[in-house]
């Protein structure tokens, strides 16, 4: 942990790229806006959440931030709401 903070970098405000949890954690997770991460269309008809039966996800070619600092010798994992 001292080795994380000591290369880390502290953000002090964030963003919203949506209005709604889904979206927002698909921006949060890619660094990218969520409809270019394939989440949260604007005007199809969905609010952007994921109910029970939806069927789609992160794309799997995308790459998340918990990968990227993988690569870098980082112990990653997520937890949900």
């Amino acid at each position: 942990m001292d080795k994380l903070a000591a290369e880390s970098m502290v953000f002090t405000s964030w963003y919203s790229a949506f209005h709604v949890c889904s979206p927002s954690r698909a921006a949060m997770m890619t660094g990218r806006l969520s409809v270019r991460a394939g989440i949260g269309f604007v005007g199809s008809g969905s609010n952007g959440v994921f109910t029970d039966e939806a069927v789609g996800c992160l794309p799997k070619n995308e790459t998340t931030m918990a990968e990227a600092i993988k690569k870098l010798g980082y112990a990653t994992g997520a937890v949900g709401k």
